[in-house]
C-alpha cells in the first residue's frame, strides 16, 4: 500500500518523465535513469513503480511519444523518442 508521501512522489515523477520525453529530439535513444539524469533521486520504490507504468503506457499507446526497445545489459528499458 502506497503512502500519500509515495504516491505524491510518483505522480510528480511521472509527469516530469513525460515532460521530458516531450523535449527529446525524435530518434533519441533512452532509459528513465538517463531521462532524469542528476535528478534521479527518488525512492528506489517510486523508480520501480514509474518504470513499470511508464513501460505499460508506452507499450498500450497510452504514451505516443516514445517507442519501446531492447533492454541494455544491465536489464533497463530502453526507449526511443518517436
Amino acid at each position: 500500500r502506497l503512502l500519500l508521501g509515495e504516491k505524491d512522489e510518483f505522480v510528480r515523477a511521472y509527469e516530469e518523465a513525460l515532460r521530458r520525453v516531450e523535449a527529446l529530439s525524435p530518434g533519441t535513444v533512452f532509459t528513465l535513469k538517463t531521462l532524469f539524469g542528476a535528478d534521479w533521486t527518488m525512492s528506489r520504490g517510486t523508480k520501480l513503480t514509474l518504470g513499470k507504468t511508464f513501460y505499460e503506457m508506452v507499450k498500450d499507446g497510452v504514451i505516443r511519444t516514445a517507442r519501446p526497445e531492447e533492454k541494455n545489459s544491465s536489464n533497463i528499458m530502453q526507449y526511443t523518442r518517436i
